[in-house]
């Protein structure tokens, strides 16, 4: 490790024999990951920008993307418990202190907190209030935005951003305000968001022996009209792909 004017290099280290064979994106991406990793602790709670030769890195926080490793190596790298790329300095915690100072509710309620007379679940810790753990934050809050922002950089649905930022924080009425915020959002709005499971293993068709035993049946329409028919209904055998034709009415399909 080199550290010059207050930059800090790490020599590299050698991917896992896994994911030699991933494009060049997700390599970078992975080398991305293991860096924030290795300065977790000093990456906490700031603001930070990533500096990369790799121009698809750029657009990281815009693209779609379409693994699931991808996803989740995205949601390290955007987690408020990591870091936040890019942007104005991160001073929540600060700005949050000072504003319960100011405010004779939140100065009242931590008194209630220090001398026992609050309900359960309610706490204090380095001059901030936590519920249940985690930063309580007012609805009213200017640092708010902020911190919706912060949540809201990865582009990722409602239920995704709320599981972010209720990962350390208690807001009132998060999950409205977050919707306002991906209405809003051009981003958002231009990509739709996965919801569906991953489709798994490919279930294979059971192997015939005997013909006859498994068909499928068809219409062929839209056909010129023959003695008042103009349907052809087709029954093929799914083993010796033998096919049988018999034409019909209209009617007799409706029926």
């Amino acid at each position: 490790m080199v550290v010059q004017n207050g930059w800090a290099y790490v020599s590299g280290r050698p991917l896992a024999p896994c994911h030699a064979g991933l494009a060049a994106y997700e390599r970078e991406l992975i080398g991305l990951v293991q860096a924030i990793r290795h300065w977790r602790a000093y990456l906490w709670g700031r603001a930070f920008a990533v500096r990369t030769d790799h121009y698809s890195l750029k657009y990281l926080l815009d693209q779609r993307l379409s693994t699931i490793p991808q996803h989740r190596w995205r949601e390290e790298l955007l987690s408020p418990a990591v870091a936040v790329i890019t942007g104005p300095s991160f001073t929540a915690f600060d700005d949050l202190r000072r504003e319960i100072d100011a405010s004779t509710e939140l100065t009242t309620l931590r008194t209630k907190i220090l001398d026992g007379d609050a309900t359960a679940g309610w706490s204090v810790c380095d001059g901030l209030i936590l519920r249940d753990g985690r930063v309580f934050v007012p609805a009213a809050s200017p640092v708010l935005p902020s911190l919706l922002e912060a949540a809201h950089a990865g582009h990722e649905g409602v239920e995704r951003t709320l599981h972010r930022l209720r990962a350390d924080f208690a807001v009132l009425h998060a999950k409205r305000a977050i919707q306002d915020i991906i209405r809003a959002c051009a981003v958002c709005q231009r990509n739709k968001v996965e919801h569906l499971h991953p489709a798994g293993l490919l279930q294979p068709l059971p192997i015939l022996v005997h013909v006859w035993e498994d068909i499928s049946m068809d219409f062929v329409e839209g056909l010129p009209r023959v003695h008042g028919k103009s349907v052809i209904l087709t029954v093929v055998d799914r083993l010796s792909k033998y096919v049988l034709g018999n034409d019909r009415r209209t009617n007799d399909k409706e029926q």
